[in-house]
């Protein structure tokens, strides 16, 4: 932004476009099939240590899913260098559930059905058994204790966490 290029006005000028060349299309939620339930559904990963080769950063990305259709979905690049996969999937998952819970208390004040349990999708094992694992362990200690409230919301049935494999 402070010294841009022809290229990056083009970008721009495309960004600004795309809004009256996509008047047509829009969010299509199917109710009533078997495949799409009213029910939240998240989806969090990491890439640990990936996202920038030069400083080892990971970046991390969400998308929540209502009968079928995207209604959120982000990715950040983390400021800071994760010493496991599973602390990174970790954080992937507390950021995905502080929008998924926000996102679910919105949908729950417009009464237009009865609250579930939002269910968050994760590809690391570890990660969801330290957040429903109450005991510390050795391996673990170094993860901020800002994110451990993971375990509460597990513990009171407000999420459901399930794992689900890479290549899906």
């Amino acid at each position: 932004m402070q010294s841009p290029t022809d290229t990056y006005i083009q970008y721009v000028k495309c960004l600004l476009q795309y809004p009256g060349h996509t008047t047509s299309l829009g969010l299509t939620f199917t109710i009533g099939t078997t495949t799409h339930s009213l029910q939240l559904i998240g989806y969090s990963d990491a890439d640990w240590g990936g996202g920038d080769p030069t400083t080892l950063q990971s970046t991390f990305g969400s998308s929540f899913l209502l009968v079928g259709a995207a209604l959120s979905w982000q990715s950040k690049k983390e400021d800071r260098v994760f010493l496991s996969s599973t602390e990174a999937e970790y954080m992937s998952m507390t950021l995905a559930l502080k929008e998924g819970i926000w996102l679910k208390e919105f949908i729950e004040e417009s009464k237009l059905y009865k609250p579930q349990p939002l269910l968050l999708h994760c590809n690391n094992l570890s990660a969801i058994l330290l957040a429903r694992n109450l005991k510390h362990s050795e391996k673990t200690k170094h993860i901020a204790i800002k994110v451990q409230f993971i375990r509460e919301l597990v513990r009171d049935g407000s999420i459901v966490l399930t794992h689900v494999r890479t290549d899906q």
